[in-house]
């Protein structure tokens, strides 16, 4: 499970890079430095990802 620690810890690189929490939950790291939480899930046998939005607007 991530901590506050590690999302505040997480630095941009040159390419956008992934940080996983759990059971399909990961947070990507853009290189401008904006941190969007991802969601991977399977509905009806077809891989999907929900976009759920700005790391620190998710509650």
């Amino acid at each position: 499970m991530l901590t506050y620690i590690q999302i505040n810890a997480a630095k941009p690189k040159s390419k956008a890079w992934n940080l996983s929490d759990s059971q399909g939950l990961y947070l990507v790291i853009q290189p401008n430095g904006s941190k969007l939480w991802r969601f991977n899930y399977r509905f009806l046998d077809k891989q999907k990802k929900l976009h759920e939005g700005i790391a620190w607007m998710v509650r």
